[in-house]
């Protein structure tokens, strides 16, 4: 049941932030994007929505709440902006409160050494501190494709690898200092190691001091088409080992990159946007014509360089061609302009349709890569459609995201 009047008045009084009691608004927070809570219905979500919502307006205010709720028992579900795929910031009973951190939004920059250091807050959206960033003639080293939509504390609480990370590393990799507040309210400064992968359950970051660089002067885009898996994770593998590393290296299955609109220019809008879905939904319950329409055998393989070094050019066009690769740059032109495209209204929309979509993300050396994505298409039940990719490569080896989807009769 949800919690006291009691309990309630005591947040009332220890946040001078945001504190939400309205049901809808309540309700609103009942989910992240994880694929399998996008079914829920409005009752599901009614029945799942917490107690409150409260929106902290400082560290203090943060520590206060955690350290009462410690003493009165009281879950708290750590949020940003639900931009979530795991479920994480789904409350599991209602006599919780949800803390939300978007009010967290601090924001500076100061010189260290040759480099700037951007000191932000765990509630600033990624693509809102890129654009203060921009302003100043600097930018991230870190770009998800959530990156409009998540928070710099959910970037730390869930290890988060960005579309850059060939180059750049992983979160871990950029971030130089991190405030986390403890489940006890205690305030510890310890890098990422205190919420690093925590996904909000040990503790809420409050700040964060992340490296920047000044916005690149130049881009080059490459795409190659390779007739196989085999030659394509060669070139790639060879791209990440040989020397410095592209900016972007994603190698797609020709599923995928159809899917993605890789190899032809878009065109949405030519169906009205219920007849589109409607479409799609359609499709899916037909995996095998989708298959035999779209697929093959052959991998698209994007890079993208950034202030390429003397000969790197070169390097990446002559690495595509001697393991067959048939160069075309357009593709990886169409990708960088979709990066961010994430469209969840969609996904709910071919949910309601009795459609389902997920993704799983695996790792793997280098010598297993083609073998893990072989065996977990195999692997795959009659009638569900699945389609992947290869990204945040390392000199050791990979990580294969694939996704299923398909249509039942019901729910």
């Amino acid at each position: 049941m949800p919690i006291s009047e009691g309990l309630r008045r005591d947040l009332r009084a220890m946040t001078r932030g945001v504190f939400i009691e309205d049901p809808a608004e309540r309700a609103a927070r009942s989910r992240d994007l994880w694929p399998q809570a996008l079914w829920w219905d409005q009752g599901e979500l009614t029945r799942r929505a917490p107690s409150a919502v409260a929106r902290p307006r400082d560290e203090d205010e943060v520590s206060a709440l955690l350290s009462w709720a410690s003493r009165q028992g009281v879950a708290v579900v750590t949020r940003g902006n639900g931009s979530g795929v795991c479920g994480a910031a789904v409350p599991d009973r209602p006599d919780c409160v949800v803390l939300e951190t978007l009010d967290l939004a601090d924001f500076s920059v100061r010189a260290e050494g040759a480099g700037s250091v951007a000191v932000v807050g765990g509630g600033l959206l990624g693509g809102e501190l890129e654009r203060r960033l921009n302003a100043l003639g600097l930018s991230l080293m870190h770009f998800p494709a959530s990156l409009d939509i998540s928070t710099v504390g959910g970037w730390i609480a869930s290890g988060s690898s960005g579309q850059m990370s060939t180059l750049y590393g992983d979160i871990g990799s950029q971030v130089l200092s991190a405030r986390t507040i403890l489940g006890d309210g205690q305030r510890v400064e310890e890098g990422v190691d205190a919420a690093y992968l925590s996904e909000g359950a040990l503790g809420v970051v409050t700040q964060a001091g992340l490296r920047v660089r000044s916005l690149p002067k130049n881009r080059e885009f490459f795409a190659a088409r390779f007739p196989a898996l085999g030659p394509a994770l060669a070139a790639a593998r060879a791209l990440q080992t040989g020397g410095r590393p592209p900016a972007v290296a994603r190698l797609y299955d020709a599923l995928e990159a159809n899917a993605m609109g890789l190899t032809k220019e878009d065109g949405a809008g030519f169906l009205p946007e219920a007849w589109s879905l409607s479409l799609r939904a359609w499709a899916l319950g037909h995996p095998g014509l989708v298959e035999r329409a779209l697929g093959g055998t052959h991998w698209w393989l994007v890079v993208v360089l950034e202030d390429a070094e003397p000969g790197e050019s070169a390097r990446v066009r002559e690495t595509l061609l001697k393991e067959g690769g048939l160069l075309d740059e357009r593709p990886a032109r169409r990708w960088w302009n979709r990066r961010y495209h994430w469209d969840h209204k969609k996904l709910t929309g071919l949910m309601a349709r009795a459609c389902f979509v997920d993704t799983i993300d695996l790792s793997a050396s280098w010598e297993r890569l083609g073998i893990l994505y072989e065996a977990v298409l195999k692997a795959r039940p009659e009638g569900v459609l699945a389609m992947g990719h290869f990204a945040h490569f390392e000199k050791g080896g990979g990580c294969l995201y694939v996704s299923a989807a398909g249509r039942r009769s019901g729910p």
